[in-house]
């Protein structure tokens, strides 16, 4: 009786392991490839102009790569109006590419890309500036303009919380949302301009003013964070150097396929 028991006991060990093993998630399963590819688009950042397209490769059970690359389209600095109210910075016009290296680590038991993670992340931004417009009367009283652009890149790091879903018949649609995160890094850059009417040595002090006073309006609570450095404006030409501290808040919701 005890024997036959005992034996009963084991062959039912056996066959819930086996269920178990049966029901624990491979992402192999029903996957057009090996099913640790995924592509997302982000469609929280498109309001404001920003598409990203991430691809995460799962490394192991609990970590995995995210490559993200981020296009903006020239436009309006967005939000500037509630940091300045100085013209020649409202007029300014950016563009930016950047890049978003992340690794992911998963805390959940099913692991394999689903469920809550953290990640710390590294991002290269280059941003395009133009139509920084600074005017000035010529002799005759005529409007005269010295359209400045040029160049600022960042580099900042950060870390993010999110979680991640499979849905779909076959687990092969992501929905990702990255729930919050932050990065802190430096921003520098350099602002050029030229214009083909000699200006007089009263007009050049008062366009290196019109510099020092736009960019330091650019107000964080009471702190001023845009530093211009090497200012110089002789007859035709204008130049800045521009440095700043440089802190963003993230979040996302992204939408992929699992290949």
């Amino acid at each position: 009786m005890g024997k036959n028991l005992l034996i009963t006991f084991l062959l039912l060990s056996l066959s819930l392991s086996a269920k178990s093993q049966k029901s624990e998630w491979n992402p192999s399963d029903n996957a057009m490839l090996d099913g640790k590819t995924i592509v997302k688009v982000n469609l929280l950042g498109m309001p404001t102009r920003n598409f990203g397209v991430y691809g995460e490769r799962i490394i192991s059970k609990r970590v995995s790569f995210v490559l993200g690359i981020n296009s903006m389209p020239e436009g309006k600095i967005p939000y500037i109006n509630k940091f300045t109210t100085e013209q020649e910075i409202l007029d300014i016009r950016i563009s930016s590419l950047s890049m978003t290296p992340e690794f992911r680590f998963y805390l959940s038991r099913s692991g394999f890309s689903k469920g809550f993670y953290i990640a710390p992340y590294y991002r290269y931004e280059k941003y395009k500036a133009s139509s920084y417009n600074l005017e000035f009367e010529d002799e005759d009283y005529n409007t005269q303009h010295i359209m400045m652009s040029g160049n600022l890149n960042t580099h900042s790091a950060g870390a993010i919380i999110g979680v991640q879903w499979f849905l779909g018949k076959r687990k092969n649609i992501s929905l990702d949302w990255t729930i919050f995160g932050a990065h802190y890094g430096a921003n520098s850059g350099q602002l050029k301009g030229y214009t083909s009417y000699p200006m007089s040595e009263t007009t050049q002090k008062d366009i290196r003013k019109t510099i020092e006073d736009s960019f330091g309006s650019i107000k964080i609570g009471n702190v001023v964070p845009v530093k211009t450095e090497n200012i110089v404006v002789d007859e035709n030409n204008a130049q800045v150097d521009i440095k700043s501290p440089w802190a963003f808040i993230r979040s996302a919701l992204s939408v992929g396929i699992r290949f």
